[in-house]
């Protein structure tokens, strides 16, 4: 017994050494997280699992995705900025860049962006917003654009024998016909519940900017009389001229699509996702459709608000050279082209522009009055009007609705926006 003990453990003692020298410890995978946001649809999973199942076979690297609604967007950036604790790479809308940056949150990525092509290899429009005014470097990257153009039904002008307006007072005109043909009842729409994509296009036209930085800090300028005169063309559409609904208060752009699609408005500003829409849901009607530049307001310039998402790379990220793979992997050609048609806008990589069929209409309208009208406000911590444009629905347009309107609750409005803007402004200076 004695003799069988000492031979089973000679035994163990050896199959444990032979363990340890011929089968060496499994490296973990290495792992990586990312982040993009809008809504989760088969085909854009379909695509990014394919992404994801390439990146993996040709790097070894697994990338973690989570797709988060536009609604929780501004929540989960700002958890990202108290926590410092987030993924690795994420998307970043253009309009937000900036206070990301200010705020230490992104790496800088100037040698990626080179490796990509520089300034010479994106959309014009979408450079604006790769780095804060205030700071040298580059901090995104640009991935998918989105210009929103004024969409119209070009039938119905046809048979009016009336053009596309060229301006504001034109839009109006055009629209006061189509109303005294009994054709439409109030046949512009405004999201009035999410108008600072709109209100980035009127102030524009208009000759003003929503903020101003002059070397050291940065102005809220949504008082100045060009944008209020911005402001202003919007909120009279629908409490003077009368050709936009009195609930526009209440609309979103999501109803603003249905009701092009069921004849119920015959302009509003919206980008290629208007397509797809109409493809899927009103087929009938897409022959008739154009896409055309926003209308030329008071400084004669007519403009296409060209916003999008970035991809960057966050400094708290302990795996940045493989955030860099994985933006480079993202930014070949053919991948930006395939993300860009699923998720219904077009490429800001130029090499991908003839790909996925972004040569043909309506795509090709959208990149063309883009290259020519495209704009997009100076980076900086007041790039965005988000919650000023409640307080201007709100107070107008809600009042409005409510028969509570008056002249002096536009100054109103706009003096409140512009406190609120301010202190969202200084937040991140």
């Amino acid at each position: 017994m004695k003799r069988f003990l000492l031979i089973l453990a000679i035994l163990l003692v050896s199959v444990s050494a032979v363990t340890a020298q011929g089968s060496p410890e499994v490296e973990p995978v290495k792992k990586l997280t990312f982040w993009t946001f809008g809504s989760e649809s088969p085909e854009l999973h379909a695509v990014m699992t394919q992404f994801k199942n390439t990146f993996k076979a040709e790097t070894g690297v697994e990338v973690e995705w989570k797709m988060i609604g536009w609604g929780d967007y501004h929540q989960s950036n700002l958890l990202v900025l108290s926590s410092h604790e987030g993924p690795d790479v994420t998307q970043m809308g253009t309009t937000t860049v900036a206070q990301q940056v200010l705020a230490g949150a992104f790496a800088e990525v100037s040698d990626l962006y080179a490796s990509l092509g520089g300034d010479q290899a994106f959309f014009k429009p979408m450079l604006a917003t790769i780095s804060p005014q205030s700071v040298e470097g580059t901090y995104a990257i640009p991935w998918f654009a989105d210009p929103r153009g004024l969409i119209y039904r070009k039938d119905i002008l046809d048979t009016l024998g009336l053009a596309v307006p060229a301006s504001w007072d034109e839009l109006v005109s055009v629209s006061q016909a189509i109303q005294d043909a009994g054709i439409m009842e109030y046949p512009i729409g405004i999201p009035g519940s999410a108008m600072a994509h709109d209100l980035y296009q009127t102030i524009d036209q208009a000759g003003g900017v929503i903020a101003s930085y002059d070397g050291s800090s940065t102005i809220s300028m949504i008082d100045s009389p060009e944008s209020t005169a911005g402001i202003r063309f919007l909120t009279d559409l629908v409490t003077s001229h009368k050709v936009a609904s009195p609930a526009t208060a209440e609309y979103d752009k999501a109803t603003l699509r249905a009701k092009f699609a069921n004849g119920e408005i015959a302009f509003y500003y919206d980008s290629p996702q208007a397509f797809t829409y109409m493809q899927e849901n009103a087929p009938e009607i897409v022959d008739g459709v154009a896409v055309a530049p926003a209308p030329a307001g008071p400084s004669g310039k007519a403009s296409v608000f060209c916003g999008g998402s970035h991809l960057a790379v966050y400094e708290y990220s302990d795996n940045k050279e493989l955030a860099s793979q994985w933006i480079s992997f993202l930014l070949r050609p053919e991948h930006v082209a395939l993300w860009s048609k699923v998720y219904g806008n077009v490429p800001a990589l130029l090499s991908a522009s003839d790909l996925e069929g972004f040569d043909q209409q309506p795509w090709n309208s959208f990149i063309s009055i883009a290259e020519q009208h495209g704009h997009h406000p100076e980076s900086g911590p007041g790039g965005t009007l988000a919650k000023v444009d409640t307080i201007i629905s709100h107070t107008i347009l809600g009042a409005y609705l409510q028969k509570q309107y008056s002249e002096e609750l536009v100054g109103t409005a706009i003096q409140e926006g512009k406190l609120v803007h301010q202190r969202m402004i200084d937040q991140f200076q």
